[in-house]
């Protein structure tokens, strides 16, 4: 999910637009793991793939 938003940041440009992109790829893994995560936990992956 990082390489792919470091992608689109490159050839978009727009760094919200990566976050959201790369959120949304991991979601479903996350779900599919059957772990339990709790919004912190949740926040600082969203906050991991933005960086």
């Amino acid at each position: 999910a990082w390489t792919l938003a470091t992608i689109v940041r490159i050839a978009q440009g727009s760094a919200t637009v990566a976050m959201v992109t790369g959120a949304a790829l991991i979601a479903p893994v996350l779900e599919a793991s059957g772990v339990e995560y709790s919004y912190a936990k949740l926040s600082l992956i969203t906050l991991a793939i933005a960086a």
